[in-house]
Protein backbone atom coordinates (compact mmCIF):
# COMPACT_ATOMS: atom_id res chain seq x y z
CA UNK A 1 0.00 0.00 0.00
CA UNK A 2 3.21 2.19 0.44
CA UNK A 3 3.76 2.17 -3.43
CA UNK A 4 0.46 3.47 -4.09
CA UNK A 5 1.36 6.53 -2.68
CA UNK A 6 4.21 7.58 -4.60
CA UNK A 7 4.12 10.70 -6.88
CA UNK A 8 5.66 11.60 -9.61
CA UNK A 9 7.36 14.19 -7.90
CA UNK A 10 8.97 11.45 -5.91
CA UNK A 11 9.95 9.28 -8.40
CA UNK A 12 11.33 11.30 -10.16
CA UNK A 13 13.60 12.61 -7.34
CA UNK A 14 13.87 8.44 -6.62
CA UNK A 15 15.18 8.41 -3.25
CA UNK A 16 12.82 6.44 -1.55
CA UNK A 17 11.41 4.61 -4.28
CA UNK A 18 14.49 2.17 -5.16
CA UNK A 19 14.68 1.79 -1.22
CA UNK A 20 10.81 0.67 -1.14
CA UNK A 21 10.71 -1.40 -4.82
CA UNK A 22 13.84 -3.37 -3.49
CA UNK A 23 12.13 -4.67 -0.19
CA UNK A 24 9.48 -5.85 -1.73
CA UNK A 25 11.30 -7.88 -4.42
CA UNK A 26 13.03 -9.41 -1.03
CA UNK A 27 10.36 -9.89 0.82
CA UNK A 28 8.92 -11.55 -2.12
CA UNK A 29 11.40 -13.67 -3.26
CA UNK A 30 13.38 -14.70 0.27
CA UNK A 31 11.35 -17.61 0.28
CA UNK A 32 13.42 -19.09 -3.19
CA UNK A 33 16.79 -18.14 -1.75
CA UNK A 34 18.23 -21.47 -1.36
CA UNK A 35 21.88 -20.83 -1.57
CA UNK A 36 24.54 -18.01 -1.92
CA UNK A 37 24.07 -18.23 -5.33
CA UNK A 38 20.57 -17.56 -5.82
CA UNK A 39 21.12 -14.75 -3.37
CA UNK A 40 23.66 -12.95 -5.93
CA UNK A 41 21.33 -13.79 -8.81
CA UNK A 42 18.13 -12.13 -6.87
CA UNK A 43 20.31 -8.98 -5.75
CA UNK A 44 21.73 -8.68 -9.56
CA UNK A 45 18.46 -9.08 -10.88
CA UNK A 46 17.33 -6.10 -8.26
CA UNK A 47 20.15 -4.32 -9.30
CA UNK A 48 19.23 -4.48 -12.68
CA UNK A 49 15.61 -3.57 -12.34
CA UNK A 50 15.96 -0.19 -10.32
CA UNK A 51 18.91 0.78 -13.40
CA UNK A 52 15.64 0.81 -15.64
CA UNK A 53 13.44 2.42 -13.43
CA UNK A 54 15.95 5.05 -12.88
CA UNK A 55 16.83 5.65 -16.55
CA UNK A 56 12.63 5.57 -17.29
CA UNK A 57 11.43 7.24 -13.82
CA UNK A 58 10.05 9.93 -16.27
CA UNK A 59 7.88 7.64 -18.19
CA UNK A 60 7.11 4.58 -15.53
CA UNK A 61 4.25 6.31 -13.24
CA UNK A 62 1.28 4.91 -14.98
CA UNK A 63 2.84 1.79 -15.39
CA UNK A 64 3.72 1.89 -11.75
CA UNK A 65 0.11 2.32 -10.46
CA UNK A 66 -1.45 -0.17 -12.83
CA UNK A 67 1.27 -2.88 -11.72
CA UNK A 68 0.84 -2.07 -8.08
CA UNK A 69 -2.97 -2.06 -8.14
CA UNK A 70 -2.98 -5.25 -10.26
CA UNK A 71 -0.44 -6.79 -7.58
CA UNK A 72 -2.44 -5.70 -4.56
CA UNK A 73 -5.91 -7.66 -5.95
CA UNK A 74 -3.57 -10.24 -6.67
CA UNK A 75 -2.56 -10.74 -2.66
CA UNK A 76 -6.12 -9.83 -1.65
CA UNK A 77 -7.81 -12.44 -3.39
CA UNK A 78 -5.19 -14.97 -1.90
CA UNK A 79 -5.91 -13.86 1.31
CA UNK A 80 -8.98 -15.58 0.84
CA UNK A 81 -7.27 -19.02 1.61
CA UNK A 82 -6.60 -17.62 5.19
CA UNK A 83 -10.36 -19.05 5.57
CA UNK A 84 -9.49 -22.25 4.96
CA UNK A 85 -6.71 -23.03 7.23
CA UNK A 86 -8.48 -20.65 9.95
CA UNK A 87 -11.48 -23.42 9.24
CA UNK A 88 -9.20 -26.17 9.58
CA UNK A 89 -7.09 -25.13 12.61
CA UNK A 90 -10.33 -25.47 14.59
CA UNK A 91 -10.78 -28.99 13.81
CA UNK A 92 -14.18 -29.13 12.21
CA UNK A 93 -16.26 -32.30 11.81
CA UNK A 94 -15.69 -31.84 8.19
CA UNK A 95 -11.98 -31.78 7.70
CA UNK A 96 -11.48 -33.63 4.64
CA UNK A 97 -8.02 -32.34 3.55
CA UNK A 98 -6.61 -31.13 6.89
CA UNK A 99 -5.43 -27.87 5.41
CA UNK A 100 -3.99 -26.40 8.66
CA UNK A 101 -0.23 -26.03 7.45
CA UNK A 102 1.48 -24.38 4.47
CA UNK A 103 2.40 -28.21 3.09
CA UNK A 104 -0.87 -29.28 3.00
CA UNK A 105 -2.58 -25.81 1.60
CA UNK A 106 0.10 -26.11 -1.12
CA UNK A 107 -1.95 -29.94 -2.25
CA UNK A 108 -5.32 -27.88 -1.60
CA UNK A 109 -4.66 -25.35 -3.85
CA UNK A 110 -3.29 -27.51 -6.48
CA UNK A 111 -6.32 -29.90 -6.20
CA UNK A 112 -4.36 -33.14 -5.49
CA UNK A 113 -7.29 -34.64 -3.93
CA UNK A 114 -9.50 -34.64 -6.89
CA UNK A 115 -6.17 -36.91 -9.01
CA UNK A 116 -4.58 -36.06 -12.15
CA UNK A 117 -5.33 -37.47 -16.00
CA UNK A 118 -4.24 -36.68 -19.34
CA UNK A 119 -5.53 -33.82 -21.27
CA UNK A 120 -3.29 -33.53 -24.41
CA UNK A 121 -0.95 -35.90 -24.24
CA UNK A 122 -0.89 -39.64 -22.80
CA UNK A 123 -2.08 -43.28 -23.26
CA UNK A 124 -4.97 -45.57 -23.98
CA UNK A 125 -6.56 -47.73 -21.02
CA UNK A 126 -4.55 -50.87 -22.29
CA UNK A 127 -1.58 -50.36 -20.07
CA UNK A 128 -0.95 -48.37 -16.89
CA UNK A 129 2.03 -45.83 -17.19
CA UNK A 130 4.55 -45.29 -14.91
CA UNK A 131 5.44 -42.60 -12.15
CA UNK A 132 7.97 -39.75 -11.66
CA UNK A 133 8.90 -37.80 -8.82
CA UNK A 134 7.24 -33.99 -9.10
CA UNK A 135 8.67 -33.17 -5.52
CA UNK A 136 9.37 -34.14 -2.11
CA UNK A 137 6.94 -35.24 0.74
CA UNK A 138 7.01 -33.21 3.57
CA UNK A 139 5.72 -33.53 7.30
CA UNK A 140 5.63 -31.14 10.52
CA UNK A 141 8.71 -32.06 12.91
CA UNK A 142 9.63 -30.67 15.78
CA UNK A 143 10.42 -27.73 14.85
CA UNK A 144 10.61 -27.64 11.12
CA UNK A 145 8.97 -29.13 8.30
CA UNK A 146 11.41 -32.47 7.44
CA UNK A 147 11.78 -34.51 4.25
CA UNK A 148 9.55 -37.84 4.62
CA UNK A 149 9.99 -39.21 1.02
CA UNK A 150 9.25 -38.37 -2.28
CA UNK A 151 6.14 -37.16 -4.28
CA UNK A 152 5.47 -38.85 -7.19
CA UNK A 153 2.47 -38.60 -10.22
CA UNK A 154 1.94 -41.01 -12.85
CA UNK A 155 4.14 -39.91 -16.02
CA UNK A 156 1.24 -40.49 -18.89
CA UNK A 157 3.76 -39.46 -21.43
CA UNK A 158 5.85 -42.82 -20.55
CA UNK A 159 5.84 -45.27 -23.20
CA UNK A 160 4.89 -48.87 -22.53
CA UNK A 161 7.32 -51.51 -21.02
CA UNK A 162 8.66 -54.25 -22.60
CA UNK A 163 6.63 -56.87 -20.09
CA UNK A 164 3.28 -54.76 -20.80
CA UNK A 165 4.05 -55.24 -24.48
CA UNK A 166 4.57 -58.77 -24.40
CA UNK A 167 1.46 -59.50 -21.70
CA UNK A 168 -0.80 -57.10 -24.27
CA UNK A 169 0.52 -59.15 -27.31
CA UNK A 170 -0.41 -62.72 -25.56
CA UNK A 171 -3.86 -61.49 -24.24
CA UNK A 172 -4.53 -59.57 -27.98
CA UNK A 173 -2.20 -61.71 -30.91
CA UNK A 174 -3.62 -59.74 -33.17
CA UNK A 175 -2.82 -56.16 -31.97
CA UNK A 176 -0.37 -54.35 -33.53
CA UNK A 177 1.82 -53.25 -30.27
CA UNK A 178 4.10 -50.77 -32.54
CA UNK A 179 1.13 -48.80 -32.38
CA UNK A 180 0.62 -48.41 -28.65
CA UNK A 181 1.74 -45.85 -26.62
CA UNK A 182 0.91 -42.38 -25.68
CA UNK A 183 -0.61 -40.14 -28.70
CA UNK A 184 -2.46 -36.58 -29.17
CA UNK A 185 -5.61 -36.04 -27.30
CA UNK A 186 -6.36 -39.36 -25.20
CA UNK A 187 -9.68 -39.68 -23.99
CA UNK A 188 -9.82 -43.38 -23.11
CA UNK A 189 -6.91 -43.29 -20.64
CA UNK A 190 -7.48 -44.65 -17.53
CA UNK A 191 -6.29 -48.87 -17.27
CA UNK A 192 -8.11 -49.46 -14.04
CA UNK A 193 -11.86 -51.50 -14.54
CA UNK A 194 -13.23 -51.07 -10.87
CA UNK A 195 -16.24 -48.77 -12.46
CA UNK A 196 -16.35 -50.46 -15.59
CA UNK A 197 -14.37 -47.97 -17.61
CA UNK A 198 -13.36 -50.48 -20.43
CA UNK A 199 -17.05 -51.28 -21.09
CA UNK A 200 -17.79 -47.51 -20.97
CA UNK A 201 -15.18 -46.76 -23.38
CA UNK A 202 -15.45 -49.63 -25.88
CA UNK A 203 -19.66 -48.88 -25.75
CA UNK A 204 -19.12 -45.13 -26.42
CA UNK A 205 -15.90 -45.20 -28.44
CA UNK A 206 -17.52 -47.78 -31.35
CA UNK A 207 -15.02 -50.61 -30.38
CA UNK A 208 -15.52 -54.09 -30.68
CA UNK A 209 -15.15 -56.50 -27.35
CA UNK A 210 -11.55 -57.37 -28.36
CA UNK A 211 -10.87 -53.89 -31.09
CA UNK A 212 -7.21 -52.43 -30.76
CA UNK A 213 -8.21 -48.68 -29.79
CA UNK A 214 -7.19 -45.89 -32.01
CA UNK A 215 -6.98 -42.43 -32.21
CA UNK A 216 -10.34 -42.53 -33.73
CA UNK A 217 -12.01 -44.58 -31.27
CA UNK A 218 -10.99 -41.51 -28.78
CA UNK A 219 -13.10 -39.01 -30.91
CA UNK A 220 -15.67 -41.32 -31.42
CA UNK A 221 -15.67 -41.47 -27.28
CA UNK A 222 -15.15 -37.79 -27.04
CA UNK A 223 -18.09 -36.57 -29.30
CA UNK A 224 -20.41 -39.71 -28.04
CA UNK A 225 -19.69 -39.49 -24.01
CA UNK A 226 -17.76 -36.30 -23.31
CA UNK A 227 -19.73 -33.82 -25.45
CA UNK A 228 -23.08 -35.52 -25.91
CA UNK A 229 -23.95 -37.52 -22.82
CA UNK A 230 -22.32 -35.56 -20.30
CA UNK A 231 -22.45 -32.06 -21.61
CA UNK A 232 -25.08 -31.63 -24.42
CA UNK A 233 -27.55 -33.63 -22.33
CA UNK A 234 -27.36 -32.10 -19.65
CA UNK A 235 -27.48 -28.81 -21.23
CA UNK A 236 -30.82 -30.02 -22.81
CA UNK A 237 -32.12 -30.84 -19.87
CA UNK A 238 -31.93 -27.17 -18.70
CA UNK A 239 -33.50 -25.83 -21.61
CA UNK A 240 -35.38 -28.22 -23.53
CA UNK A 241 -36.43 -31.50 -20.40
CA UNK A 242 -35.87 -34.14 -19.44
CA UNK A 243 -36.91 -37.56 -20.67
CA UNK A 244 -37.79 -39.42 -17.22
CA UNK A 245 -35.90 -39.38 -13.84
CA UNK A 246 -34.63 -42.60 -14.66
CA UNK A 247 -30.82 -43.26 -14.20
CA UNK A 248 -29.36 -43.68 -17.88
CA UNK A 249 -26.49 -45.91 -18.84
CA UNK A 250 -26.72 -44.50 -22.53
CA UNK A 251 -29.48 -46.11 -23.44
CA UNK A 252 -32.48 -44.26 -25.50
CA UNK A 253 -34.59 -44.75 -22.57
CA UNK A 254 -33.42 -43.75 -19.79
CA UNK A 255 -32.51 -40.27 -18.93
CA UNK A 256 -32.03 -38.53 -21.95
CA UNK A 257 -32.92 -35.28 -22.92
CA UNK A 258 -36.94 -34.53 -24.38
CA UNK A 259 -38.38 -31.25 -25.58
CA UNK A 260 -41.72 -32.96 -25.78
CA UNK A 261 -42.08 -32.21 -29.81
CA UNK A 262 -42.42 -35.37 -31.98
CA UNK A 263 -39.33 -34.93 -34.64
CA UNK A 264 -36.64 -34.67 -31.93
CA UNK A 265 -37.55 -37.90 -30.22
CA UNK A 266 -35.42 -39.88 -32.77
CA UNK A 267 -32.41 -37.77 -31.28
CA UNK A 268 -32.26 -37.72 -27.68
Amino acid sequence: MIGLRFKDSHIHKFTGFPVWLSAIILLFGFPFIKSAGNFFLLLLGIGVLVAICYYYKRNIVSFLKIALWSATFVILGYTTYFTTLVRSSANPSVDMYNVDNPVSLVGYLTREQYGDWPILYGPDFVYRPGSKVVGNLYAKGDKEYVKIGENRKTDFSAKPTDDDLRQIAQQHPHWDVDKIGPHLFPRMWDAGNERNQEYVYRTFGNMGPDEQPNFGHNIMYFVNYQFNWMYWRYFMWNFAGKQNDLQGLGNRRDGNWNSGINFDRQNV
